[in-house]
Formats: structure tokens, sequence, C-alpha cells
């Protein structure tokens, strides 16, 4: 790892990539440019959705809340509607 001190433009970064193939340094260089779109993002807006099927587990949770609001045979449907966002492949067992 090579650090410059007393850089007279403190805001321009190089970084040097070095790898045994062209397909490791490609690789990285991917992954690298990756990591830094994502503390970009972070960085212009800082709302976070977390993983795992979260988001799905409280869309259902809404729906299912709605599908009470609903009278007849239309609630049926909005429940089911809410099952499948329930049955998300990241939470689904059969799928590890």
């Amino acid at each position: 790892m090579l650090y410059i001190e007393q850089c007279g433009n403190s805001r321009a970064v190089t970084i040097f990539i070095r790898g045994g193939t062209k397909m490791m340094v490609d690789e990285t260089k991917r992954s690298l440019h990756d990591a830094l779109c994502v503390a970009r993002n972070l960085i212009r807006d800082n709302s976070i959705v977390y993983g795992g099927g979260s988001a799905e587990i409280a869309c259902s949770i809404a729906v299912e809340a709605a599908a009470d609001k609903i009278p007849g045979v239309e609630q049926y449907a909005v429940r089911a509607f809410a099952d499948a966002l329930d049955a998300n492949p990241d939470c689904d067992e059969t799928n590890r």
C-alpha cells in the first residue's frame, strides 16, 4: 500500500491494482467500482433498505392490514397477494 502525505490536491485519489491475471484485476476493479458507488449513494441519500426479504415482509404486513378493511370476496385476493409477498425466495427455507 502506498500512502502519499502532504498532497497539494487532497481530494484526488489514485488506486493501483495489481493481480496475477487480467481476470483478477478486472474483477477487483469491478468490485472496487461497486463499493465506491455504494459509498457515493449513501453520501447522496443515506436511506437504507434492509435486505433478506424485510421490505417484502413489511409490505405483506401492510397489505394484510389493508385486507381487513375490504369487504366481500375481494378480501381473499388481497390476502393472497400478502401471502405471495411472504413467499419471498430469500426467506424460503427450501431454497437454502
